[in-house]
């Protein structure tokens, strides 16, 4: 399934075929999704920072099921169509929705938190951490989705 987004690897072309063209704007794809990538790790630390002080993580990853719940939402509009009715370029496309919201999510906090709260005999704890990170990123993945297909359907949702 095609989303409009560049992958890697993948050749830009540009008219009059100059390869060596073509390898810069390659690069400069790279460039974009690092630079995203910067600013959604910094966003996910202003988070954490901010959280902190209400729910400590030791007492419950609330920072980083926030993260992962807007960012499951943000990823589902994404790619249910959102970017591509803007008039960002493909290459900044790619960028928000592989660098920014890439490093904004954190599977591997999400995988290491569950283990913490495993590790400190809090097993039921990690059960309601993994049931809600993930019901309610699919669910907010599908919603965002949703949005994105109703505004080019005119409102309509499926």
């Amino acid at each position: 399934m095609e989303f409009g987004l560049a992958r890697p690897g993948r050749r830009h072309r540009r008219l009059g075929g100059d390869r060596g063209v073509g390898r810069l704007t390659g690069l400069m794809t790279y460039l974009f999704v690092g630079l995203a990538g910067i600013g959604g790790a910094l966003l996910r630390f202003a988070i954490g920072a901010a959280f902190e002080p209400f729910v400590p993580p030791a007492l419950f990853p609330a920072a980083t099921l926030f993260c992962n719940w807007t960012g499951s939402f943000a990823l589902g509009w994404m790619l249910g169509g959102g970017l591509a009715r803007t008039s960002l370029s493909e290459r900044a496309r790619t960028a928000m929705a592989t660098g920014f919201v890439g490093s904004y999510t954190t599977f591997s906090t999400f995988s290491a938190e569950t283990v913490r709260f495993i590790d400190g005999g809090q097993g039921w704890l990690a059960v309601v951490y993994i049931v809600t990170s993930m019901w309610g990123g699919i669910a907010l993945a599908w919603a965002g989705d949703r949005l994105a297909a109703a505004r080019s359907d005119g409102g309509e949702t499926a």
